[in-house]
């Protein structure tokens, strides 16, 4: 298993300074804590995984969870992930569901993908931009004899399953998830990664974020590429120094797209299969992808990425999940223990790449389903531990960069360590019934009224 993933993802500083608690400067002792706060994607995986194994967690690369067993012989009462090597994972999900493993193979899936609007049936439209996407099946996933069904698995037992594996889950869409999608105007990003040429100054590269919405736009790395007939909406560069590489993402116009030849059939009748691998020339999408690092300042010469060097992606629409967590519970003759699924970071909720929302706000929803299962391990009923991840997740629906708690060195698992605790008393009186108290205050919103007032930090 190769950590070969060269994206590199704004974040704020309070996601910075959390990374740094972690050990990130020790681990890579370059790290600028304090610059234009980014953290790479490989940067983030690998702190994450030290202080793991420093920390005694088992990681088992290599391997996927296709589905769960309830408690059955030999489990002590308790459910059970079956675990199959990512090889015949994807064999797996293909006979069930004629599909890959998504995200296994695709290295944009968790930051940089789009949900696309061609590919779901809508059960439900509520107005022109908003779709409801049924999930697959409510218990396609609960295997109740898994050495039949999934041949050769691992069974692994569980009290809480965190799924992180991205917006194209198969075990959220077989374990009765529904998403909602908001479509949106046609989005086409490009992201482009180069490694280091060994120039002088090549280090220092001025970092680059243009954007067509600001009024000096045309003084810009996107002004000088509209005037060569390149029309961007953004463009962003930054750089990691750990991995010495070049990163490029923009969204690109789809009329350029088509003027430099990059589609062998321009009449595709969706953004998603226009931009799909097998409608690309990729030698004209290279050739593209060198002006862009032109454009930037990275040297002529500087070789593109063995892994994933340029990559098309359509980010049209996105989704959320409907509801956080489930709790998975034996049936009829069966006997044992409750235990609870949680999705978290993109599985749960699709980022949109230009806001630079989607590995802060990722980062927050797995803090809160370890907050849940904490509360679950301590002695919970498993529909409190979901209540306290739904308060979580909505207190994450206002984050702004100043609603976080500061500093990062107070985070805790618990969501009112880490934002401005305002924001849950309000969750407190919503769930009341309002100012006038309609309905009877839970012991949870009693804790929360009672909670010291924080003042909003600033935002500096």
């Amino acid at each position: 298993t190769q950590l070969s993933r060269h994206n590199i993802i704004k974040t704020w500083q309070h996601t910075v300074d959390d990374f740094v608690g972690l050990g990130a400067q020790v681990f890579f002792p370059g790290l600028r804590a304090h610059d234009v706060p980014h953290l790479a994607t490989r940067v983030i995986q690998l702190v994450l995984l030290k202080a793991a194994l420093l920390l005694g967690v088992k990681v088992t690369l290599g391997e996927c969870v296709v589905g769960v067993a309830p408690p059955g012989a030999g489990s002590d009462g308790m459910w059970q992930a079956a675990v199959l090597p990512v090889d015949k994972a994807k064999a797996h999900w293909a006979s069930a569901k004629g599909c890959d493993v998504p995200g296994l193979d695709d290295p944009y899936a968790d930051g940089h993908g789009g949900v696309q609007p061609s590919s779901f049936k809508p059960t439900s439209k509520s107005s022109k931009v908003d779709y409801y996407e049924a999930a697959e099946s409510q218990d396609g996933a609960i295997h109740r004899n898994p050495s039949t069904s999934i041949p050769g698995s691992q069974l692994l037992p569980f009290g809480t399953l965190i799924d992180c594996t991205g917006e194209s889950s198969r075990l959220v869409r077989t374990l009765g998830f529904d998403r909602r999608l908001v479509r949106m105007g046609t989005a086409i990003g490009l992201v482009v990664n180069a490694l280091f040429a060994g120039e002088p100054g090549e280090r220092s590269i001025p970092e680059v974020r243009s954007s067509a919405a600001r009024g000096d736009w045309r003084d810009t790395a996107a002004g000088r590429l509209g005037k060569e007939g390149i029309d961007l909406e953004n463009i962003e560069y930054m750089r990691d120094p750990h991995a010495s590489t070049h990163f490029v993402v923009a969204t690109v116009k789809r009329e350029t797209l088509q003027k430099h030849g990059l589609f062998l059939d321009p009449t595709r009748p969706s953004v998603g299969k226009l931009v799909a691998a097998d409608n690309v020339d990729n030698e004209a999408l290279r050739r593209l992808a060198r002006r862009l690092l032109l454009a930037v300042g990275v040297p002529v010469n500087a070789p593109f990425a063995r892994h994933n060097p340029v990559h098309l992606f359509d980010f049209s629409a996105r989704g959320h999940l409907t509801k956080h967590g489930r709790v998975l519970r034996p049936e009829g003759a069966e006997r044992g223990q409750e235990a609870l699924f949680i999705p978290a970071g993109d599985a749960l909720h699709n980022p949109f790449w230009p806001q630079g929302l989607g590995v802060n706000t990722g980062i927050h929803t797995g803090l809160n389903a370890v907050w849940a299962a904490h509360c679950w391990a301590a002695g919970a009923t498993a529909d409190a531990a979901l209540a306290e991840l739904t308060m979580g997740h909505t207190a994450a629906t206002w984050i702004a960069k100043p609603t976080l708690s500061t500093p990062a060195a107070a985070w805790t698992a618990d969501p009112t360590s880490r934002m401005w605790r305002d924001i849950f008393k309000d969750i407190a009186v919503a769930d009341a019934g309002g100012a006038r108290g309609r309905r009877r205050v839970t012991e949870r919103a009693q804790d929360l009224l009672q909670l010291p007032t924080r003042q909003q930090p600033s935002a500096g």
